[in-house]
Parts: C-alpha cells; structure tokens; sequence
C-alpha cells in the first residue's frame, strides 16, 4: 500500500481527526501523521496553504483535503472496496446509545435520571479511555477520568 506524498494534518483531542484516524486503523493504512499542536511548522504549513488552521486535512502531493468525511471516503475507495469502515449498525449504536442516554435523562427524574445520567457518562467514560489507550491521547484520558468521577458524583448523589 503506497501512501506515499500522503499526510494527515490533526491534533489530539479533535474528534473528526479521531474519525479519519479509526478509519485508518481500520483499513490498515499508515499515513504521515501532522499534529499541528506539536509542530509549529506544521500549523504553519497548514495556515499557508489553506488560509485557515481547521483540521484535519489529507495532504495529498500539492493538494489538500478538509472535511473529515471526504477524507474517510477518499481513503475508503483508495485503500478499500469503497465502503466506509465504522459505518455498522453496532458501531452506530455505540456511538448514540450514550448520547440518547443523556437526553433521555433530561426528560426523567429522580433515580431514573440519575440512572440514565450515569449510564451515559460511563459509556461516554468507557469510548473516552478506549480513544486514549488506541491514541495515546492525554486529552481523552483526561475525559475519560472525568466523566467517570460525573458517574460516581451522580451516583453518590442519588444515594444520599
């Protein structure tokens, strides 16, 4: 797989550059990772080029991609059949379960708001931790961490 004149412009902690990297992983390709957070050059590289410092950005030779979804397909039908890894109905579901979770317990009270608060925040917790460890992302980690001490405070809470 030659992915050479490629590189992918990022910084941790973004989640559509955590996007285009899962899909990475998921395809097995090895593109030249830019974070532009850790290397100035980087950021002003990016800004030259494009006028603006959004990430991320497929360098591709002399041309730049944006947009986290046109850059997954890219990859997809340049590395794979086509088809988008991570867009199963399981994957889904794990991405909106907690999400749903969240806004559920807005509309509940008591325990049951509680209970859905927690669930949230620790499935929220759980995708956080699972990021950093695939990562190395300090931010992640950091988020994980807090959104299991908001699962313990709501808990305790609830408990009296």
């Amino acid at each position: 797989m030659n992915t050479d004149g490629l590189a992918l412009y990022h910084y941790d902690g973004c989640l559509y550059c955590a996007r285009v990297r899962s899909a990475m992983r998921a395809l097995g390709v090895e593109i030249e990772l830019r974070n532009i957070h850790q290397d100035a050059q980087h950021l002003a590289d990016l800004t030259e080029a494009r006028g603006r410092t959004t990430v991320p950005v497929l360098r591709i030779g002399d041309e730049w991609m944006g947009e986290s979804a046109d850059i997954v397909q890219y990859l997809a039908d340049r590395f794979g059949d086509g088809t988008v890894p991570g867009n199963s109905s399981l994957a889904m579901a794990w991405r909106l379960t907690p999400l749903a979770m969240l806004v559920a317990g807005a509309f509940a009270a008591g325990a049951v708001q509680a209970g859905l608060w927690s669930g949230g925040c620790l499935l929220l917790g759980i995708r956080a931790v699972q990021s950093a460890t695939r990562d190395r992302s300090v931010v992640d980690a950091v988020r994980g961490v807090a959104l299991f001490a908001a699962v313990v405070f709501v808990a305790m809470r609830e408990l009296g």
